[in-house]
């Protein structure tokens, strides 16, 4: 890493941590940005360079977590699949999510606009690869198919919900086996790849019959 980007992460680091300490003292709405880059201390305009928001900044660490899931899904060995290769990461998702960022995301008086800004990013960003991926990994065309959609929705919708209520528990121990347990229970339940994409078929002869036949009327009342 050359000296340009140590510094550049270094700086990275302290708008964290400051914002963090800001936040813990005086609230999260009522911390600017500001606020946050008198201390490190860089121009405001600078520090777009580093987040696109305050919202990015209160759950960074956990994005940065994100982030890794996404490399390690990219580059992951031959022989390991998808899924694998996000539990792996899940087991050890909640080591790397700092208690002061929960507090920050779910508890205080700016949770609201975190959760929502939060759940959009995760399925913007990491959703859409992952389904990506499954599909993939599985032949399919990433555009289409449905069945890698729906997974992946499953893996992140429950990874922000089960956050979501850990977090309004009074004991905060234990996201990933709680919320695992969930998703491994939803994806049991879930039809196989081979219904899914019968259904798929199925519905498409419907609509394709429906078109024809909507098409035919329209000629026999042209005539």
């Amino acid at each position: 890493m050359s000296l340009r980007e140590r510094k550049k992460l270094a700086t990275r680091n302290a708008l964290i941590q400051v914002a963090r300490k800001l936040f813990a003292e005086k609230g999260y709405r009522k911390t600017t940005l500001e606020d946050i880059c008198e201390q490190v201390p860089i121009h405001v305009t600078t520090f777009f360079s580093y987040f696109e928001s305050k919202e990015e900044l209160a759950f960074a660490k956990t994005l940065d977590a994100l982030e890794s899931l996404r490399a390690l899904v990219r580059e992951r060995p031959p022989n390991v699949d998808v899924i694998t290769t996000y539990w792996n990461f899940y087991y050890s998702f909640d080591l790397r999510v700092h208690e002061e960022e929960r507090e920050v995301m779910f508890r205080n008086e700016g949770g609201l606009v975190l959760k929502s800004r939060y759940a959009a990013y995760v399925q913007q960003k990491y959703e859409t690869e992952m389904a990506r991926a499954l599909a993939e990994e599985a032949g399919r065309d990433p555009e289409t198919d449905l069945y890698s959609r729906i997974c992946a929705n499953i893996l992140f919708g429950t990874l922000v919900a089960g956050g979501q209520w850990l977090s309004s528990q009074p004991d905060q121990t234990g996201l990933p086996s709680h919320t695992a347990d969930v998703t491994q229970l939803i994806l049991s339940r879930l039809p196989s790849r081979a219904e899914i994409e019968a259904a798929e078929r199925k519905l498409t002869g419907r609509r394709a019959k429906k078109s024809a036949a909507r098409l035919s009327r329209r000629k026999q009342a042209e005539t």
